[in-house]
């Protein structure tokens, strides 16, 4: 919490009247990154049940262009959760904060399994594994991302450049994934 209150120009106390707890803080960080991500969610879904779906390369590139949404907005922010996610910390947070964080990612999984599920239904992707695809979407994203930071870091003159590599990176794994499970309507017969 003095690392935090320093970097933020800000008093240990004054930043205790905001945060009572590095859990508080790390909740409060959290929660935008889960409700852009049920957003984005939503509004797949929308599309998916108003039939404005084509292809599955519709519903892939959707889903990294809100995963790249999410980093790109607050990348820092999006670091740190996954940071978090990755390290176990959610297992060692105050009992209370852990199961509202829990239970705001599992309704994230579930709904865009669902979602996933109701695609296949749609025959615009192949029948796979729902949960195997959401993991891999996610694993992906994330070490796309961990692979273009670690190039990059923090150098504000090569955000840019940064941004745009990982964009053309997920475009790449975007096109390998479609290949693999896309149907279209134009292709169902396959």
């Amino acid at each position: 919490m003095d690392d935090i209150a320093e970097a933020a120009g800000l008093t240990k106390p004054t930043l205790y009247s905001y945060f009572k707890t590095k859990d508080d803080l790390y909740y409060s960080l959290s929660i935008p990154i889960i409700e852009k991500l049920k957003e984005n969610q939503e509004a797949m879904r929308r599309k998916l049940d108003a039939g404005i779906y084509q292809s599955g390369e519709e519903i892939i590139c959707d889903h990294f262009n809100g995963y790249f949404e999410l980093y790109s907005n607050a990348p820092e922010a999006f670091l740190l959760f996954m940071l978090f996610q990755q390290t176990g910390i959610f297992h060692h947070m105050k009992k209370g904060i852990a199961d509202k964080i829990n239970r705001e990612v599992k309704a994230r999984y579930e709904a865009i399994r669902s979602f996933y599920t109701e695609a296949i239904n749609q025959k615009l992707i192949r029948p796979v594994n729902v949960y195997h695809l959401v993991d891999t979407l996610w694993g992906t994203f994330q070490g796309i991302v961990l692979s273009t930071e670690m190039k990059f870091g923090n150098k504000a003159s090569e955000k840019d450049k940064a941004l745009h590599v990982l964009k053309d990176t997920l475009n790449f794994a975007r096109q390998i994934i479609t290949t693999s499970i896309d149907l279209g309507k134009s292709n169902s017969s396959r």
